[in-house]
């Protein structure tokens, strides 16, 4: 996995919705687990901002306090993205994936991300057929975090296209995720480049 210097979490949600406590204990738990390896591979010390208008004061103070999360403004937290960024975003109202991508595109977009499943290039006119049935489908076509060919791009640098993660199973690293968001959750984590000063 590349170089991990910091983490952005984009609309975790107030803790008054259900499952925002989690997604943000989840993104305490990657930096934990990436802080342990002691500056050999990631960054010793890898703060986390999370920007989310929906933040209340409470929340903001909880985070501070117990979390050791630093809320930023809009947009504050896109300015902050750089290759070394690991992105975590559940269910936000704008396409954070395409931004984030985009924003880094020069550099192959961010070391890695935690996002719902990319499971298409975005461009919907490709002979697919949705199911209104399938709640996978529907939740696909209901997001304003669409896909792009620049994001499915990023998913086949990542290693093994990226890992599925489900409710409540064990995901090989360590701890459960309990509740993230209904849909399909998936992690992305790019591949060290040889000769990189973060290798």
């Amino acid at each position: 996995m590349k170089y991990v210097s910091r983490i952005c979490c984009f609309a975790l949600g107030n803790f008054t919705y259900p499952g925002s406590r989690h997604q943000h204990l989840v993104a305490c738990t990657i930096r934990d687990i990436l802080e342990k390896d002691g500056g050999k591979h990631h960054a010793e010390k890898i703060e986390i901002f999370a920007q989310d208008p929906l933040y209340c004061q409470g929340t903001k103070k909880i985070l501070k306090e117990l979390y050791d999360i630093i809320v930023v403004d809009n947009p504050e937290g896109f300015k902050m993205l750089n290759e070394s960024t690991f992105v975590i975003t559940v269910a936000p109202l704008v396409p954070v994936r395409q931004l984030s991508v985009d924003l880094l595109n020069d550099v192959g977009g961010p070391a890695g991300m935690m996002c719902m499943e990319i499971r298409t290039d975005g461009t919907w006119i490709n002979n697919r057929t949705y199911n209104v049935y399938d709640a996978a489908s529907m939740r696909e076509l209901l997001t304003t975090d669409d896909p792009s060919p620049r994001v499915n791009i990023f998913k086949e640098r990542c290693l093994s296209n990226g890992y599925l993660i489900n409710d409540d199973e064990k995901n090989g690293m360590g701890f459960n995720i309990v509740y993230i968001t209904a849909a399909q959750n998936a992690l992305y984590l790019r591949l060290k480049t040889e000769g990189s000063a973060n290798t």
